[in-house]
């Protein structure tokens, strides 16, 4: 029987790539601020609160 190649698999490769090409470019202009990775922890609340952040999940 000849079977038909699906072409499902080179997609999600490439999907998968273009993913974790596209994860990588916020890495390009990271500086080092010289405070600790949990300073953000001590920092207080935000002042105004948005839509996004009240959105119920």
């Amino acid at each position: 029987m000849n079977r038909q190649r699906s072409s499902a698999v080179p997609l999600a490769w490439l999907a998968a790539g273009l993913i974790a090409y596209a994860s990588l470019y916020p890495f390009g202009e990271w500086r080092v601020s010289g405070q600790s990775p949990w300073h953000f922890l001590s920092l207080g609340w935000p002042r105004y609160w948005t839509v996004f952040d009240r959105w119920p999940t």
